[in-house]
């Protein structure tokens, strides 16, 4: 993809700037992954390219930039940004892009002792959030339940014979056959308020594809963009799901026992670094 007129744009940039030249990019592919993540390659330097959504303005761009910046220096596990000419983003074929140190390491797994790790990591992670609360620019609730999300299901109800064509043939299938119980979890949900109000800049979206890991222990938390003042509990409530889930499939965890010690394991080593997640529980 070097060759592609984008990127062609890009190593001129590169080599105008007299960053060095660019021998080698590659696109990240797969589930969960950000398909407008790169790493590239500089002379004998490894790094992670990103190329912003056009739906972000400037202005954001540089508001989640220097919201990055300001944890990168608070000691948070977050990207290290590598300026060029001074600039933290630059602009190439009608895109924003920006240059980030490269990590080498893992996507989360849930193997071996990872999961406690994580956890202790992420309540550190969620106590540094909480010290920058004041950002003026993080000031927009994330509403799960919203009309947006009630006109999907809608739409889901009214295509229940074409659910195939939406989420492919196995999906589908599992999306019919459960499309009563989604639509009473769903109805039932809404209607609920009972976790307590713990606003705080918390990242809504740590999932394994944006927790990179090496040698069992957390070296970064991706994704910067998807931290807003929110309801921390709903947060971490998310992130449970999707790490414990991804540790029992790992583990090939089937006794709901051994299943439910897992989320303990995640809940308590949280609490360790991060006491108040005990008065989300």
């Amino acid at each position: 993809i070097i060759k592609q007129k984008k990127f062609f744009l890009l190593k001129n940039l590169f080599e105008k700037k007299k960053f060095c030249k660019l021998t080698y990019i590659r696109q990240r592919v797969g589930l969960e992954s950000n398909s407008q993540n790169f790493k590239i390659k500089i002379k004998n330097n490894v790094y992670f390219l990103k190329r912003w959504s056009r739906n972000l303005t400037s202005q954001k761009i540089d508001s989640i930039l220097k919201f990055n910046q300001d944890l990168y220096d608070m000691g948070s596990l977050v990207p290290k940004i590598i300026k060029i000419d001074r600039c933290t983003k630059f602009q190439v074929a009608k895109d924003y892009w920006t240059l980030y140190g490269f990590i080498d390491a893992n996507h989360y797994s849930g193997s071996n002792n990872e999961i406690s790790n994580l956890a202790i990591e992420m309540g550190k992670f969620f106590k540094i959030l909480k010290k920058v609360n004041k950002n003026k620019e993080l000031k927009n609730e994330l509403k799960y339940y919203d009309l947006k999300s009630k006109d999907t299901l809608i739409k889901i109800r009214k295509n229940k014979k074409n659910l195939e064509s939406i989420f492919g043939t196995k999906l589908g299938q599992q999306v019919r056959n459960n499309l009563k119980l989604i639509e009473t979890i769903y109805l039932l949900n809404s209607k609920k308020n009972n976790l307590p109000k713990a606003y705080q800049v918390a990242h809504f979206d740590l999932h394994p594809h944006n927790i990179l890991v090496k040698n069992q222990k957390v070296v970064t938390f991706l994704d910067i963009e998807s931290c807003t003042r929110m309801n921390a509990g709903y947060a971490l409530a998310f992130s449970c799901l999707k790490i414990c889930k991804q540790t029992i499939c790992e583990k090939k965890i089937k006794d709901l026992k051994k299943i439910k010690e897992q989320v303990e394991i995640f809940r308590s080593n949280i609490s360790k670094s991060y006491p108040k997640i005990n008065t989300l529980v």
